[in-house]
């Protein structure tokens, strides 16, 4: 009998991720979007060197998050 609960129960976790899934893909997928529009932007706003600082900059505000946050192993990568 218990490995037809178990089922069931696994049955109600994939439906609920199935769910919930597509709005956290969203997420990421608008912000990649984002990114790759604001890309062409910054290119033809900033010079090179300029753009290269810009994203130093935005490198380096990343991994402070990290470290500030406390994920180690997402700050060691």
């Amino acid at each position: 009998m218990k490995p037809v609960i178990q089922k069931i129960k696994n049955n109600q976790i994939i439906t609920e991720v199935i769910k919930h899934a597509p709005v956290y893909f969203s997420g990421s997928l608008i912000t990649a979007i984002i990114g790759i529009f604001m890309s062409k932007y910054y290119t033809y706003v900033f010079s090179p060197a300029d753009y290269g600082i810009l994203a130093l900059y935005a490198l380096m505000l990343k991994y402070v998050v990290q470290l500030i946050s406390l994920n180690m192993d997402g700050a060691a990568s």
